[in-house]
């Protein structure tokens, strides 16, 4: 697998363009542990690497597609089943308490920066769905998305500055 993994880059390094990110030792233990729960997810959905949508097709809502209905199902159930086993969900009822242990163990900010507010916003927004597979892939495609928002919102200012 080349580059980061996928759910690292959705869940760890959401915010890291504008937040300090802890101990580099500290944050590869992190990308360990959830590429060794990355394999077994695979070959129990029965889908490629390849087949999971990267951050800029579901940007362009490559995702709302007719023609990647099934695609969209198994990188939601991809998903549901990374979480579970990093012990992040339960049945459809994210540990939220436990998702926000972790993401404070790899980012260095507030209860309330950019990163715990992404993850806030997204947690709420799928908190009422009942199928796994459907509330994994939404809660990736607001992460995804809310962090691409962000980081533009950044950029923004950043040239208003300039």
């Amino acid at each position: 697998m080349k580059g980061l993994i996928l759910w690292v880059c959705v869940f760890i390094f959401a915010s890291s363009s504008s937040s300090k990110l802890k101990e580099e030792k500290h944050i590869n233990t992190n990308v360990r542990a959830i590429q060794d729960e990355i394999k077994p997810c695979l070959s129990e959905i029965g889908i490629a690497y390849e087949a999971l949508y990267p951050p800029a097709e579901i940007i362009a809502n490559v995702h709302t597609q007719p023609a990647n209905k099934e695609r969209t199902k198994n990188h939601g159930c991809f998903m549901a089943c990374v979480l579970k086993k990093q012990n992040l969900i339960e049945g459809t009822n994210i540990k939220e308490a436990q998702v926000y242990s972790r993401l404070h163990e790899i980012l260095d900010e507030e209860l309330d920066g950019p990163g715990h507010q992404i993850i806030r916003k997204c947690m709420e927004e799928v908190r009422n769905m009942t199928q796994e597979c459907e509330k994994g892939f939404s809660l990736y495609v607001c992460i995804v998305k809310e962090a691409a928002a962000h980081e533009e919102e950044a950029k923004r200012q950043k040239n208003k500055k300039n």
